[in-house]
């Protein structure tokens, strides 16, 4: 007979985590909540020092809703917090399920990152294509609270399934805005071992809610942005190109034709006052790209007029 463990039996669901973010007086950033359990890992590193905010100008009132934000010191924090969100391993094995919980309380700001690429390793030829390796994170953000999410690209192995879910709720009032950051991306995989886009299945969505809430419970919420992308139809990469359009039955292109040769696809969602620089930037340089059309036509001389 096994001798009887000491310890109590744990409460916790493996690949759990909850982080919960305070702002102490004056202005101080503190982790009411951190906890996490295998193969998650959550490490806080070194907090970036913000500077003081600068005192209200008494000559006129602030110009827009991000001066009022910067001007204001009791939901300006000291610091943001680094945390990094790791896996033992460096990556996910088939049927790893990863699920972390965010609240963000009011001036609270945050960064998560990561130490590198969240490496997707292989099913195992005997591991149904419906038990994936998953990863969801909900995040609620308070007014005036920010969080930039910006990990490295998940790199997805040869004939690897993974799926992810990221639910984020901001609040819906213009005045109390939060701000968000989030870099979704996913690399072609190992391509120095001629693995380019040869996944098995590859799912990602994102979601921003538009969130009211009393007494920290959502009684409200509008869909803001959806955004998602699917590739491979689940079947193993090692059938030849032909043989999967031949079976193809309407489902999902194979990624090694639709992705064109690109080796990378990313998506950035900003939003609020904090980002708005950020976005402007983007915008800016996005109009100056040349289009398809782009031309000025009206006064362009026909050729085909004699």
């Amino acid at each position: 007979m096994p001798p009887t463990s000491p310890f109590p039996p744990s409460s916790s669901t493996p690949g759990t985590g909850h982080i919960h973010l305070a702002l102490q007086p004056p202005n101080h950033p503190a982790f009411e909540t951190l906890a996490f359990s295998y193969p998650l890992k959550l490490v806080v590193s070194s907090a970036h020092t913000l500077p003081p905010a600068p005192p209200p100008s008494s000559s006129r009132q602030p110009a827009s809703e991000q001066e009022r934000n910067e001007n204001d010191d009791a939901i300006r924090p000291s610091e943001v917090p680094l945390l990094f969100l790791l896996t033992y391993g460096g990556g996910l094995l088939a049927g790893d399920t990863i699920s972390l919980s965010l609240t963000l309380d009011p001036g609270t700001r945050l960064t998560i990152a990561t130490q590198g690429s969240t490496k997707v390793f292989k099913s195992p030829p005997s591991s149904a294509p419906t038990t994936p390796s998953t990863q969801d994170l909900t995040a609620h953000l308070a007014p005036h609270s920010a969080l930039w999410l910006a990990p490295d690209p998940i790199q997805p192995f040869k004939d690897s399934h993974f799926a992810q879910t990221q639910t984020f709720h901001i609040p819906s009032a213009t005045a109390a805005a939060a701000s968000l950051g989030v870099l979704d991306w996913v690399t072609c995989g190992r391509a120095a071992r001629g693995e380019v886009w040869a996944l098995a299945s590859y799912a990602s969505r994102s979601d921003i809610y538009l969130s009211s809430s009393h007494a920290k419970t959502i009684t409200k919420k509008k869909l803001l942005v959806r955004d998602a992308i699917k590739l491979g139809d689940g079947r193993s990469s090692s059938a030849t190109l032909s043989q999967q359009r031949a079976q193809n039955d309407g489902g999902p292109r194979d990624p090694r034709t639709a992705m064109h040769g690109l080796a990378l696809y990313g998506t950035l969602l900003l939003a609020g006052p904090v980002f708005a620089p950020l976005a402007a930037f983007f915008r800016m340089e996005f109009a100056a790209l040349p289009r398809i059309g782009g031309r000025e036509w009206a006064g362009a001389s026909n050729p085909c007029d004699g």
